[in-house]
C-alpha cells in the first residue's frame, strides 16, 4: 500500500502511473487498512474525503479504482465507494457539471451493482407512485424508475426484501400510516413481479382452494399457516391491509381486507375516551368483507357522544409471530353523520355522480312492486368489472361471452324500469362462468361485491 497520509491516498494513486496489478495490490492494502480501522471515524472520514476529491478532480481514475474494488470484492472499500459515489452523483445532478451523461450512467451502474451485490436495503427506496427511485441514505438522489430497466427485476426483488423486513422484522411497532404504506408498496411489487418473474399469476398464489392444492398438495391448511408457508417456500409476503374505509349504515358496520394476506382471530373494537363500545373477534381472508351489527344500545351510546370526541377504530391481529394494529381515529360527529346519512339513503353509502338518469331509478323487486333506489354504485361496480375483465388474459371466446353478459346487465341498468331479478340472474350467470376459470379470483371478488349489494335490495 502507498505510504501516504490517508487524506491524500487517492490523489497519490492517481498521480502515480501504476499498472493494473500494482493498483489492485494497493487497493487491497487500503481495504485491509480500512477494515483494521473500521471503528476510527476520523480515518474513515479522511479516506472518504480523499475518494470524493479524486472523483471531483479525476473521475476517470475514480471509476477505474471503483472497478478494481468491485472486481476483487473489496468489501470495506466498496462500501466507501458507494457512499462517495452517491455524494458525487448527487452533486453532479445538482450542479450539472458533467459534459455528457456517460459518467453519470457509469456511476449509477456502479452504485446499483454495489447495492445489489451486498443487498444494502437502507440505500434504496421508491416513491408510492413507483415513478421515482432514490439511492442513498443520508445523501440521496432520485432516478426515474423507467431509467433502470436493466436492473428492474433485481431492484424489485431487493425492495421486496426491504419492505418485508420492515413489516415482519422491525425493531419497533410500525404505526398505521407506515404499515399501510409498506404493505401498499409490497403489494405493488408483488403485482409487478407477477408479470415479470412468477410463473403463476398472483391470483393463483393468494389463499384459495385451488392454490392450496397447487402449491402444497393439501386442503388442510389454515389461512395464516398458508401465508407463512408461501413466505417460507416462495419468499412472498402475503399481508392483510385494512384502510379507514369503515362503513356504517343503520346498525350495520363493515370493512374490507384489501391486502393479499389473511387475518385469523383478530379483534375489532370501537372506543372513545377509554370506553369500549363495541368489540368483536373476526377472521377475514384477502379481499373479503367483514359485516356485523351494532346493538341498539351501542348505536344509541355512539349517538350520545359529543361530536368533538375522537373515536378509535382498532384492528388487532397476529401474523408471522408478531402483533399488529390498524388504528383509525374519527370524530364522533363524523361517525354519527355517516350513520344518519346512511339512514336517509336507505342504508347505502354512495355519492351521486350528477347524472339524473341514474338517481332514484325505480327497480322492479317482484310482484310488480317498485321502490326508489340509487343505482349509481351498482352501475359503477359493473363498469369496474368490465374494465378488469378487459385487462385479464383469457381465452378470447370466454372473454367475449363474459363481456356480452356484462354488457347485457349494464343495458338493463340503463332501462327506465330496472328488473332487479334479471340483474341478479345475469350476475349469477357471470359468477358461475368466472368460478370455472383460472386466474380470475380478482373478477370473482368484484362479482361477490355486486351480489352483496343486490342482496340489500331485496326481491327474488
Amino acid at each position: 500500500m502507498v505510504q501516504v497520509a490517508t487524506r491524500d491516498i487517492f490523489q497519490k494513486l492517481t498521480e502515480m502511473a501504476f499498472n493494473d496489478d500494482t493498483v489492485s495490490k494497493n487497493l487491497s492494502g487500503i481495504d485491509g487498512f480500512v477494515n483494521n480501522n473500521s471503528n476510527d471515524a476520523t480515518v474513515l472520514k479522511e479516506i472518504l474525503d480523499s475518494m470524493l476529491e479524486c472523483g471531483k478532480t479525476n473521475v476517470e481514475s475514480y471509476i477505474r479504482f471503483y472497478n478494481y474494488s468491485m472486481k476483487h470484492s473489496l468489501f470495506c472499500l466498496n462500501h466507501l465507494f458507494l457512499k462517495s459515489s452517491i455524494v458525487l452523483l448527487h452533486d453532479f445532478q445538482k450542479t450539472n457539471k458533467l459534459d455528457t451523461n456517460t459518467t453519470q450512467i457509469t456511476l449509477l451502474s456502479k452504485i446499483i451493482a454495489t447495492i445489489l451485490k451486498y443487498e444494502i436495503c437502507d440505500y434504496i427506496d421508491i416513491t408510492d407512485s413507483f415513478e421515482t427511485i432514490y439511492f442513498g441514505k443520508d445523501v440521496r438522489f432520485p432516478v426515474s424508475f423507467s431509467d433502470i430497466k436493466k436492473y428492474e427485476l433485481e431492484v424489485l426483488c431487493l425492495l421486496r426484501s426491504k419492505y418485508t423486513q420492515y413489516i415482519i422484522d422491525s425493531d419497533q411497532v410500525l404505526d398505521t400510516p407506515e404499515l399501510i404504506r409498506f404493505i401498499g408498496k409490497l403489494n405493488k411489487i408483488h403485482n409487478l413481479l407477477a408479470l415479470k418473474k412468477y410463473t403463476s399469476q398472483l391470483d393463483d398464489i393468494v389463499y384459495s382452494d385451488k392454490s392450496k392444492e397447487n402449491l402444497f398438495k393439501t386442503d388442510d391448511i389454515s389461512p395464516n399457516d398458508y401465508d407463512k408457508a408461501v413466505y417460507d417456500n416462495y419468499d412472498i409476503l402475503l399481508f392483510p391491509m385494512i384502510n379507514d374505509d369503515i362503513r356504517l349504515k343503520n346498525n350495520k358496520i363493515s370493512f374490507l381486507n384489501e391486502g393479499f394476506g389473511n387475518i385469523e382471530y383478530g379483534t375489532f373494537s370501537i372506543s372513545s375516551e377509554d370506553n369500549i363500545h363495541f368489540k368483536q373477534t373476526f377472521s377475514l381472508e384477502h379481499s373479503d368483507e367483514f359485516e356485523d351489527y351494532l346493538s341498539n344500545e351501542t348505536k344509541n351510546k355512539i349517538l350520545s357522544i359529543d361530536d368533538s370526541v375522537n373515536m378509535q377504530f382498532v384492528f388487532d391481529f397476529s401474523k408471522f409471530g408478531n402483533d399488529y394494529k390498524f388504528i383509525f381515529s374519527k370524530k364522533a360527529g363524523k361517525v354519527k353523520e355517516m350513520m344518519n346519512n346512511n339512514e336517509q339513503n336507505n342504508g347505502i353509502n354512495v355519492t351521486f355522480n350528477g347524472n339524473p338518469s341514474f338517481e332514484n331509478s325505480p327497480l322492479m323487486i317482484g310482484n310488480n312492486q317498485k321502490m326508489k333506489f340509487n343505482i349509481v354504485p351498482l352501475k359503477d361496480m359493473y363498469e369496474n368489472l368490465a374494465n378488469e375483465l378487459d385487462k385479464t388474459s383469457m381465452n378470447d371466446n370466454e372473454k367475449s361471452s363474459l363481456q356480452d353478459d356484462i354488457n347485457d346487465t349494464i343495458k338493463e341498468l340503463k332501462s327506465e324500469n330496472i328488473n332487479v331479478s334479471k340483474v341478479k340472474e345475469y350476475t349469477n350467470k357471470i359468477k358461475t362462468t368466472i368460478t370455472g376459470l383460472s386466474g380470475c379470483a380478482h373478477l370473482l371478488t368484484h362479482v361477490e361485491k355486486i351480489q352483496s349489494f343486490l342482496s340489500s335490495i331485496g326481491g327474488n
